[in-house]
């Protein structure tokens, strides 16, 4: 993200870095911006729902599951996106 502050990619593979090593405001802040730089980005949309959920953001989550909702639905993204509502 130093040479293109705005590639979601690499916002949300830093925010799973982050998540990985238990740093939940890092991880969240850099998932919010992945889903910022790349609104159809699937697995940024989860990621962002799910740790707002694990926070207790429960609307929040919702919004992003609703924003997921925009995104087309793959066979692979599917199961991601049911989880999210169980």
């Amino acid at each position: 993200v130093d040479a293109d502050p705005f590639d979601a990619d690499g916002w949300l593979l830093l925010g799973k870095a982050y998540a990985q090593r238990s740093e939940g405001l890092l991880a969240l802040n850099a998932f919010e911006r992945a889903a910022t730089y790349g609104r159809h980005l699937f697995p940024a949309q989860v990621a962002l729902a799910t740790t707002y959920e694990s926070f207790g953001f429960v609307r929040r989550a919702r919004v992003s599951v609703f924003v997921c909702a925009t995104v087309e639905i793959s066979k692979e993204n599917y199961f991601h996106f049911a989880r999210l509502f169980n």
